[in-house]
């Protein structure tokens, strides 16, 4: 997640008018497109961190990743667009999968952490029982 936003923050003026071409709350309100890289950063630090952090950080997330997700689903699969992914920072080329496959990651690394303590990884009952 940390590598991804620092992708971004590479080039915020390009990754931000890629990221209006298909978020639905950018396309709202504007400021969201140069905010968000900031709000990856923060809560993939957060997530890093650990502890009591890690619920600060997984809300963050949460949202961030809902909304990427259910935008590249309305445009890819509703409107049948093809993208300029800007999932990557400002310079990739078409590929919606990879902003789909990008927002699905995060999702389940939310969901991996709000189940498990930081620094560990649980791959189910019986390895975290091991740990």
């Amino acid at each position: 997640m940390c590598i991804l936003a620092i992708l971004k923050l590479r080039d915020l003026e390009t990754f931000s008018n890629m990221f209006l071409g298909y978020d639905l709350f950018a396309q709202r309100y504007v400021r969201y497109a140069y905010v968000y890289p900031f709000g990856e950063t923060i809560s993939g630090v957060l997530m890093i961190a650990g502890g009591v952090l890690k619920w600060v950080a997984i809300p963050i997330a949460f949202v961030i990743g809902a909304i990427g997700a259910a935008s590249v689903l309305k445009a890819v699969y509703i409107e049948k667009r093809e993208l300029k992914c800007a999932c990557v920072g400002g310079d990739s080329k078409n590929a919606p999968w990879l902003h789909f496959a990008d927002r699905k990651f995060n999702d389940g690394r939310d969901e991996l952490l709000d189940g498990c303590s930081v620094g560990r990884v649980c791959f189910g009952s019986k390895a975290a029982a091991r740990n």
